[in-house]
């Protein structure tokens, strides 16, 4: 994780210390996720390969009962940071329909599924079922590395940070967040928890309106003229991101074009372990 040094360092080359209390205080920990060669446990954190499954367990399927395809298990025995409050021990294994790569909308509600293994469970490694579509990505270990991350630009949660967009500062914040990505030499930008590495607009408004079914009204441009905005924009802040998958050769995955994919939750919904309430955002250049 870079120190605080690095950071004053980094913010003095791009002429932001004024913005430094505000931006520190805006900071959230993640966990950088560097592939490494795969584990021997088949238990271990990683990316691809076979998802470890309960024979009692059904895989998860999407649309027209269509398996979802498999991207990653989370070993939560491996974390050195649970800033959420997930389950200390167990496996989180998350799917994907990889094949199609729908964006997150309303009516791509099906197309994803997180699910939660207890250890204590007798546990297999699991075959694609016969009739997906979906790839089966290369196995491949992780290293996990803590990190801070900033909002993203456009976020809600850059609302803030006193930098105005459209300002001279405002590419300068656009170059401090590649400063921070580049202390990590991996060329992928996976994590866990923290701010999004995001590539458009903000996430956690959009998924706080779809993840509800509510569209922008004809004519309205902004979620904050939408009709429900009122009730509706607060809970944007509570959208967590749980995890970010990056495009990647390693991993044969290329999201849209050289994009990222995001899996999101909100507090209530982790504390009472609601898997099914995650929500998927995909961006893409």
């Amino acid at each position: 994780m870079p120190s605080t040094d690095t950071l004053d360092s980094l913010l003095r080359s791009r002429d932001l210390l004024a913005q430094r209390e505000s931006i520190v205080a805006s900071l959230k920990p993640s966990l950088r996720m560097t592939l490494t060669e795969p584990s021997a446990d088949d238990r271990a954190t990683r990316f691809g390969g076979l998802p470890i499954l309960n024979k009692d367990i059904n895989w998860p399927c999407g649309k027209n009962f269509e398996p979802l395809g498999f991207l990653a298990q989370i070993n939560l025995s491996d974390l050195p940071i649970n800033p959420y409050g997930l389950p200390p021990k167990g496996l989180l294994l998350f799917f994907y329909d990889t094949e199609n790569q729908p964006w997150g909308f309303h009516e791509d509600a099906n197309s994803w599924a997180v699910l939660f293994t207890d250890l204590d469970l007798p546990l297999q490694l699991t075959a694609n079922p016969t009739n997906s579509k979906q790839p089966v990505l290369p196995s491949n270990g992780v290293q996990l590395i803590e990190e801070f991350t900033i909002p993203a630009p456009r976020s809600i949660e850059l609302d803030a940070v006193s930098i105005e967009e459209g300002s001279d500062k405002w590419d300068k914040y656009f170059d401090l967040r590649d400063d921070l990505l580049a202390t990590n030499d991996d060329r992928a930008a996976h994590r866990l928890f923290g701010h999004p590495d995001a590539l458009q607009g903000c996430m956690q408004r959009t998924i706080q309106f779809e993840s509800r079914g509510e569209k922008l009204p004809k004519g309205v441009y902004s979620y904050y003229e939408h009709p429900r905005a009122d009730e509706l924009i607060p809970g944007a802040f509570d959208w967590k991101l749980l995890l970010q998958i990056d495009s990647d050769d390693r991993l044969d995955v290329m999201w849209g074009d050289s994009g990222k994919l995001f899996f999101w939750m909100q507090t209530e919904a982790i504390t009472n372990r609601q898997w099914n309430a995650v929500w998927v955002k995909l961006q893409c250049h």
